[in-house]
């Protein structure tokens, strides 16, 4: 039973008593005086009755009123733990560190990038699969990455092998890397999982032990879905593009807005004894 339901028979019990008080003096009355007295009694029990069940009603309804409180709190309390950890404080207003991200991001020609990423480097990359051209974009005078001022000639992935088109950023750097068919790579420049920038395939990890067979099939789809450029080339992409930078990949047959530079062709014949060089290589021992 409620605490106020136990109130309530109380004050019933209450009355029941004083009507019973009534009723006896009505059956033993002596005189009028002490009929008048006990009238006077009865009406004070009474206003003190009225003034108990007021008050008792009262506090019930402020106890009501606390133990709302209460629950209404501990609901709050555990809402507050299942929010999302991943939403930002400014939840209230849908607001979350993703919404702000692409909140910044804007196109800048080929690439889509933030406010954040221009004031923080210096180049964004093109890869042209179909035409095995790499283009390096610095910003122009709106702070845009539309300025060519670097053209490279690549080798993308042959048929069945093809280099994924997209937008990614430059995520590592390796002097030596090995590569899925057992040869190795200089100066690699990673972009997505199992694709690199990366020097033609070396048998060993030495410059003078160029694979030399893939060496003249620079400029032509080749690889086996990495970016291949000479030494020359892709030691430059591994010096001056910084970690983070975009790299976008695509296959377009339109006019770029730079020429692809004639690849460096060697002679593979017995005859030559430096086949093994990449006659762009800057190291020096090559005799080149």
């Amino acid at each position: 039973m409620s605490q106020k339901m136990k109130r309530v028979v109380a004050l019933l019990m209450t009355l029941v008593l004083f009507g019973c008080m009534l009723g006896m003096t009505g059956c033993h009355r002596k005189d009028k005086a002490e009929d008048a007295a006990t009238a006077v009694a009865v009406e004070e029990e009474t206003k003190k009755d009225k003034n108990f069940l007021s008050d008792l009603l009262g506090k019930d309804d402020e106890e009501d009123a606390s133990e709302t409180t209460k629950t209404s709190a501990k609901t709050s309390a555990k809402t507050t733990e299942k929010a999302d950890p991943n939403t930002t404080v400014a939840a209230t207003t849908g607001t979350t560190s993703k919404d702000t991200t692409a909140a910044t991001t804007m196109t800048s020609g080929l690439f889509q990038v933030s406010q954040d990423y221009k004031n923080s480097h210096a180049y964004c990359v093109a890869v042209n699969t179909s035409q095995n051209i790499v283009i390096v974009y610095a910003k122009d005078a709106s702070g845009n990455y539309t300025t060519p001022v670097k053209a490279m000639a690549c080798s993308c992935g042959r048929a069945g092998h093809e280099t994924p088109s997209g937008q990614y950023t430059a995520l590592t750097k390796q002097r030596w890397l090995y590569l899925i068919d057992g040869t190795y790579g200089q100066y690699c420049t990673k972009f997505k999982e199992h694709y690199w920038f990366h020097s033609v395939p070396y048998y060993s990890q030495s410059p003078s032990d160029l694979e030399w067979p893939e060496y003249n099939k620079l400029g032509s789809n080749a690889s086996a879905g990495c970016v291949r450029m000479c030494v020359r080339d892709v030691k430059w992409v591994y010096d001056n593009i910084s970690l983070g930078t975009v790299i976008r990949v695509y296959a377009s047959s339109a006019a770029e807005p730079l020429a692809k530079p004639a690849p460096v062709r060697i002679d593979t014949s017995d005859s030559n004894p430096n086949r093994g060089w990449d006659p762009t290589d800057p190291d020096p021992s090559n005799p080149y």
